[in-house]
């Protein structure tokens, strides 16, 4: 994770900002290890703060510790207490993720707090995600291990198939194989696609029964420790 904040700083001074606000779950996590499903980061040259709730403030120290943790309240006072003492001027936010609320909540407890001068907020786009476009050597371990567990499941699975059996049956055989095996969650719905269904996308497995002799699309992925894989077969039954 420090090498992550290296880089993110890179980014700051590259962009002329004092600070950066992360809201995005998923730059959260990448950037502190932070799994819970609550919380703001605030990164700056010197500093790394993880506001959360009181239901995950343990989790947090737990998780996380290259952060200082803080505990967030019902409004936005928190970020003004950490902008003043940290005296941050210019503080960028994720423009493609934060609310159109949260920021009238932001922009509000800036113009009622006393700090003078004024924080400014600036809109930012992709400086996170970018850093995310280049994989290390732990999230690419975790990529694999995640195509592994479905690659895996898909093998024990699709011999055992057998006529009659519903789309919804099998679908839930190979969630629960990829559960099994080691995955968090899945990627997205798993598809059972039969015959005619297959011709469908994104086809949602119903109770249709697969006969023998039909081609059965198969697309799912498995989530591992935060990082997914998607394959996609088509068998034929028998």
């Amino acid at each position: 994770m420090s090498e992550r904040l290296k880089r993110l700083r890179n980014k700051l001074q590259e962009n002329a900002l004092d600070a950066f606000l992360v809201s995005s779950p998923e730059n959260r996590r990448y950037l502190s290890g932070f799994t819970g499903s609550a919380g703001y980061l605030v990164i700056s040259a010197d500093a790394a703060i993880l506001a959360t709730d009181f239901r995950y403030t343990q989790q947090a120290q737990n998780q996380s510790p290259h952060f200082q943790v803080v505990k967030t309240g019902g409004d936005w006072s928190w970020l003004m207490d950490i902008l003043g003492d940290l005296a941050l001027k210019k503080t960028g936010f994720e423009s493609t993720h934060l609310t159109v609320a949260a920021y009238q909540g932001i922009t509000k407890a800036v113009q009622e707090s006393s700090l003078n001068p004024k924080p400014s907020l600036m809109a930012t786009t992709g400086i996170t995600e970018g850093l995310r476009t280049v994989k290390d050597p732990e999230e690419l371990a975790l990529i694999q291990r995640a195509i592994d567990v479905a690659d895996q499941a898909m093998d024990a699975i699709t011999p055992t198939i057998q006529p009659g059996e519903t789309e919804q049956e099998v679908a839930w055989r190979l969630e629960k194989a990829m559960r099994e095996l080691g995955a968090d969650s899945l990627s997205f719905d798993t598809i059972v696609a039969a015959g005619p269904n297959g011709a469908m996308p994104h086809h949602r497995p119903t109770n249709r029964p697969i006969n023998l002799g039909e081609p059965v699309v198969i697309d799912m992925g498995a989530k591992v420790d935060g990082y997914c894989s998607d394959i996609t077969r088509t068998i034929c039954l028998g």
